[in-house]
């Protein structure tokens, strides 16, 4: 139980920074597109 306990923490932090990192993926993207279609 308590192996288990630092594991869990960090899939958690883990899974929590990929959907952190595929925001800023789609924000930058869309940022892009808004300058893009700006010129």
């Amino acid at each position: 139980m308590i192996n288990k306990q630092p594991t869990d923490i960090k899939s958690k932090i883990r899974k929590k920074t990929e959907l952190i990192v595929l925001l800023e993926v789609i924000t930058i993207r869309e940022e892009k597109i808004a300058i893009t279609e700006k010129k």
